[in-house]
């Protein structure tokens, strides 16, 4: 499938009106004249909000997190606060962390005080009905005590009629394997084969099994044991109630928008196969108050971009241009649907429009894919520095876009749970590092998305120090971290500790301490032009997965400022 602008204005045709006007205001040819009235009127709109958007400064968002994770609570707090936005978030203790469960009845306490007199509230249903993003996968919790919790955003919506409310839930993941109690213990051994009985389910929906497949599904019934089906068929099909009860309740207009994220999963997976009857359900719901795509931990900051947006009568427009090669054809890792398709999500449910222009853009999304449409792991080896003459093209288009004084937000999808070496290495070379305008590489691609998009929109209303900030995290984070150090840290440090990885012990002070080493080491000899300062990094879920970022000097102004 080609996505272009009719494909855009087909799905979203319930935005061609903004879009018709936005044509007007830029003076762009229109079939239609429109009546001397109606420019009367749109004239004096734009007055209005111009005015209005004076006092926007005095706004405050209330954020309910998935968990403590800095890509949940902090990078999207800074981000806002970048901004220049108030943005109010609950106590840690009430937050799930890595060793603590989070405190659902407590968030919902603090939330409806939270809630009173604020502008905007983006909230996680996952951590108000179940504690957070793992207790969603792992919790006991009966049917009875999660549907009251859903009758509490009835509560909180009657208690504040003008709020506007932004919610976010998650489809149930379908790991291929797992470890450091993120899932179900059954999951570290059973995993794989859980996996592949719920793709041969939901392919058995979609097209039917061959004889090799039907075997297949014999001998994982087999082989699984009963009481672990019945507790993975059960908790799912719990939340799968919930999410059907919350599509209720936004086609009810609880909700100002929605989205249904997709944690890890596949084309073929059971959260393909539970999502594609929760679509069934939500065919009905408006592209004005509803989205659904994979990832989860960028739904958060999708979200208060969407709210600020609102807030200051914002729409962006937003171009977006691919690598060569299966550009937006590329379906990722841990996701099921083409890069394309998720990039036209994220765009609209973050407040933009897509449009096929970038001269017209305010912001131009540019997408680094791969050549072969395989997304591999950024650290597990192949992930060597190799300019290709595609990579010297797309870095040339980020170029183009800059000296045309276009902002830049670089998604780089081209490997999972880390950046592309090679582009990075050409970022650095042709100084280009602290020309763009935002920069994510972590994790899925639907995360990658999510952050680059979010903070290439607000960074119109921040300074270039604090984009400058942001981007340091980013780099050391994405680049440097997940793409290098970290396999060098499981490879030099932790290898005779194969369990470390999962869970540091006593062993987190001086791997801490290597790490922020590594990584200032790498940043000496990679980033170039790019102006680095004093940092710290620290795993703050006791594991190597993720690391936090502290970056405490500020950065000189840019001549653009």
């Amino acid at each position: 499938m080609r996505l272009d602008y009719h494909t855009i204005i087909t799905k979203y045709r319930d935005h061609d009106i903004i879009i018709a006007i936005i044509q007007v205001k830029r003076g762009d040819r229109v079939k239609e004249r429109p009546c001397l009235p109606l420019l009367r009127i749109l004239a004096c709109m734009a007055c209005i909000l111009f005015s209005l958007s004076l006092t926007v400064s005095a706004a405050t968002l209330v954020y309910v997190p998935l968990d403590d994770r800095p890509v949940c609570l902090r990078d999207p707090v800074e981000t806002l606060q970048a901004a220049g936005m108030k943005i109010v978030t609950p106590p840690r203790f009430l937050l799930s962390g890595r060793d603590r469960a989070g405190d659902p009845d407590g968030l919902w306490q603090w939330l409806q005080e939270a809630a009173k007199g604020a502008d905007a509230a983006v909230v996680s249903a996952d951590a108000l009905l179940y504690g957070g993003l793992v207790s969603s996968r792992t919790h006991l919790i009966p049917d009875r005590l999660l549907q009251q919790r859903v009758e509490n955003f009835q509560q909180l919506r009657r208690q504040n009629p003008r709020l506007r409310l932004y919610g976010f839930s998650t489809v149930m993941r379908s790991p291929q394997g797992s470890a450091g109690g993120t899932d179900p213990a059954y999951i570290e051994t059973r995993g794989w084969q859980i996996y592949r009985y719920g793709a041969l389910l939901d392919r058995q929906e979609q097209l039917g099994l061959s004889g090799k497949e039907e075997q297949e599904m014999e001998e994982l019934i087999q082989l699984l044991p009963a009481e672990i089906l019945t507790d993975w068929n059960g908790r799912r099909a719990k939340n799968h109630r919930l999410n059907l009860m919350l599509l209720q309740r936004t086609r009810e207009g609880l909700f100002d928008y929605f989205i249904l994220g997709r944690d890890d999963n596949g084309p073929y997976s059971q959260t393909q196969r539970e999502l594609r009857h929760l679509r069934r359900e939500a065919a009905d719901l408006s592209s004005r108050v509803f989205a659904t795509f994979s990832g989860a931990d960028q739904l958060g900051m999708v979200l208060l971009t969407r709210a600020v947006n609102r807030l200051t009568f914002q729409v962006p427009l937003i171009a977006v241009q691919y690598a060569e090669g299966s550009g937006e054809q590329t379906i990722p890792s841990y996701q099921g649907e083409p890069v394309g398709v998720s990039a036209l999500d994220h765009i609209v449910a973050a407040g933009g429009l897509p449009v096929r222009d970038p001269a017209r853009a305010n912001l131009v999304l540019l997408i680094n894919t791969p050549p072969n449409g395989r997304t591999p792991e950024a650290g597990a080896g192949g992930n060597i520095v190799r300019p290709t003459v595609a990579l010297r093209q797309f870095v040339a288009m980020v170029e183009q876009q800059i000296n045309l004084g276009k902002r830049v937000a670089i998604a780089d999808v081209a490997f999972a749970n880390g950046s592309d070496n090679s582009l990075m290495q050409l970022l650095a070379q042709r100084d280009l590092l602290n020309r763009i305008h935002a920069y994510s590489g972590w994790n899925t691609a639907s995360n990658s998305l999510g952050f680059a998009l979010s903070q290439g929109i607000l960074s119109a209303r921040m300074s270039g120090q604090d984009k400058d900030k942001l981007l340091t995290v980013r780099l050391l984070d994405d680049w440097a971290y997940q793409a290098n150090v970290r396999s060098l840290m499981l490879r030099e440090v932790l290898a005779p500790f194969p369990q470390s990885a999962v869970s540091l012990g006593i062993l987190k002070p001086a791997v801490e301490a290597r790490t922020t080493a590594e990584l200032k080491k790498f940043a000496a000899d990679r980033f170039g032009s790019f102006p680095l300062r004093l940092f710290q990094a620290s795993h703050p879920w006791n594991r190597m997965f993720e690391v936090r970022i502290d970056v405490f000097n500020a950065y000189p102004l840019h001549p653009w400022d």
